[in-house]
């Protein structure tokens, strides 16, 4: 099965990304400190979790579902395997897509 993400971007849905110290480093060396900061990023049960807006979309996703911090993002955004049972189920859960060549159900 082949999937193409940009049409997609489930994933990027209602997903809780926690940020490790590798990811916080790779930010301030980017010289994008501030998202691990809020408004972007927020503690929650002793992490540092990327914020979701209010209709639990990344904050970071944008309208053609390109990442706004593709370049740095995430360890947990880079390595999210495409295609796996997380992928596939995030997938019918956030935008209705039975499989890899179903289109997005009304």
């Amino acid at each position: 099965m082949e999937l193409d993400c940009l049409e997609c971007g489930a994933c990027c849905r209602d997903n809780r990304v926690e940020l490790e110290d590798v990811d916080i480093e790779r930010f301030e060396k980017a010289g994008r400190g501030e998202l691990a900061r809020p408004p972007y990023a927020r503690r929650d049960d002793g992490k540092i979790v990327l914020v979701l807006q209010r209709d639990k979309r990344c904050k970071h996703l944008a309208d053609d579902n390109r990442c706004g911090i593709y370049p740095v993002r995430p360890d947990a955004c880079s390595t999210f395997p495409a295609g796996s049972e997380c992928c596939l189920s995030s997938r019918e859960e956030e935008l209705g897509i039975l499989d890899g060549a179903t289109a997005i159900l009304d």
